[in-house]
């Protein structure tokens, strides 16, 4: 059942009003409402669910589904991939985030402070996406707000380009805080191979690997500096690599999770990132 209040137009402006996870109608700047997922219990509630990745074939390499990376293969006539991150589109359906990527108005509408990320099971039906839920976390230190308000913003300063010849580099990070889950649970679910390489109990956005492809976001971690192995830990790609010969294996949502000698669990790979504002 979907809750309408007039003039809302975040979760957050229902924190006085509402302490119940749920669906609301909201209104967009121009006044055109719509509906999203609220958590109203975290942390005092008021968290807007924005957007899913979710990988729907990871041998499927940029194929249909990968809206997070490319839909139209390793192609360098598109080297920017479909630009999803960057963009005003939407697609998907709260009820089928699990099952698809999902992205709604309040990703690049809304003007928020902090991030918040589920990792939710595959075809996890839209009653249970909380409770089954296995790591749940935070930033806290108005990391938004910092870096322009949303990942829309965040991402046309850290564009998701292949530029080889560009000397540019990794994006901003962020610590994070958790409410369900914890560092090891992060850990025995990576690759292992590049614990080194990486510091877990953050996030960050816009990661570039050895061969200057872009990754946009990387959940539960930080590359440590001058690591170039991203694409094990780092989802949403660019859609045209070149290197090494098995360089179309890192195209897609999900990227490298599954390289036959770098491989993440089972567990992640069938997980859906949930990403929300406050």
């Amino acid at each position: 059942h979907t809750k309408f209040y007039p003039y809302i137009e975040s979760c957050d402006d229902l924190r006085e009003i509402e302490s119940e996870d749920g669906i609301y109608n909201i209104f967009d700047y121009g006044g055109s409402e719509y509906s999203v997922f609220c958590d109203m219990s975290t942390d005092g509630g008021g968290w807007t669910f924005v957007a899913s990745i979710h990988e729907n074939d990871m041998k499927g390499r940029c194929t249909a589904g990968d809206k997070w990376s490319s839909e139209r293969g390793n192609n360098h006539n598109n080297p920017h991939g479909d630009g999803n991150w960057e963009n005003s589109n939407t697609f998907g359906r709260i009820e089928y985030a699990t099952r698809e990527d999902y992205k709604n108005r309040a990703y690049f509408q809304l003007n928020a402070s902090n991030l918040m990320v589920w990792y939710v099971p595959n075809n996890t039906s839209f009653s249970d996406y909380k409770p089954s839920a296995y790591i749940r976390y935070r930033t806290a230190n108005k990391t938004l707000a910092k870096l322009g308000g949303n990942l829309q913003e965040i991402f046309k300063s850290y564009p998701i380009k292949y530029l080889p010849k560009a000397n540019y580099k990794n994006g901003p990070s962020a610590p994070v805080v958790f409410d369900h889950g914890n560092l090891t649970d992060l850990m025995k679910n990576s690759v292992p191979r590049f614990f080194s390489e990486v510091e877990f109990g953050y996030v960050q956005f816009r990661a570039l690997n050895e061969e200057k492809s872009a990754f946009a976001f990387c959940p539960g971690v930080r590359i440590v500096a001058s690591n170039l192995n991203v694409e094990h830990f780092c989802v949403g790609s660019t859609s045209y690599h070149v290197g090494h010969k098995g360089i179309v294996g890192y195209c897609g949502d999900f990227s490298a999770f599954d390289w036959s000698t770098a491989k993440a669990s089972d567990k992640l790979i069938h997980t859906t990132f949930f990403l929300f504002y406050r």
